[in-house]
């Protein structure tokens, strides 16, 4: 079946039979929707895109003088050591947790695992949902991880349609690690606390 995607937001709709992409012009967002005939042609479209940009830098960052490429490394250094700080005050996913272990922590607690890609706008878009205080705070109730598609192909496939994911996608599990819930798209701080 074919897809109508929005390249701004990545959220997609699949023509049923007997509607046409005409039907369908816009996304809610306002951006002009795109034509695939399968939502991978989309997302190889994606890669190939992002494989471009990287042959582009490294050919700059070759042309570059020795003291640039230094300060390049230390400014990236220190961009990584603020990022790692920032994670360690983010709790892990650690899988569903037995009865014993959820008393434990006070109680049974869902898991949250959002899906996102470092090339992606819209989960870029999803960073700043997710750094709103009132979304910290509603999240501190369940056992979080964001977690890189790229990086973790397997567990993605496994909540994946026939191996595609819209990307970002918030997935809420029960204790068991049965899926509760699942979101694709981006989603604005008010409409992600109304979910949870």
């Amino acid at each position: 079946m074919p897809y109508l995607i929005c390249d701004k937001c990545n959220k997609y709709y699949k023509l049923q039979k007997g509607e046409s992409a005409a039907d369908f012009a816009y996304c809610p967002c306002g951006n002009r929707l795109k034509y695939y005939e399968y939502i991978h042609d989309y997302t190889k479209l994606l890669e190939s895109t992002n494989s471009i940009r990287k042959n582009k830098i490294t050919e700059y960052w070759a042309e570059q003088s020795t003291l640039i490429k230094l300060t390049s490394i230390l400014a990236i250094l220190l961009v990584g050591s603020l990022i790692i700080v920032e994670i360690s005050n983010v709790s892990s996913y650690s899988g569903p947790q037995s009865d014993t272990q959820n008393v434990a922590n006070g109680g049974n607690r869902l898991t949250i695992i959002v899906f996102y890609a470092t090339w992606c706008s819209s989960s870029r878009e999803y960073d700043k949902t997710l750094s709103d205080n009132r979304v910290k705070e509603k999240i501190k109730n369940y056992n979080f991880q964001k977690l890189d598609v790229d990086q973790n192909r397997q567990t993605a496939l496994k909540y994946s349609k026939d191996g595609t994911m819209v990307l970002p996608t918030t997935i809420i599990l029960d204790n068991n690690g049965n899926v509760k819930a699942k979101y694709e798209g981006y989603m604005a701080s008010d409409e992600l606390l109304r979910v949870l």
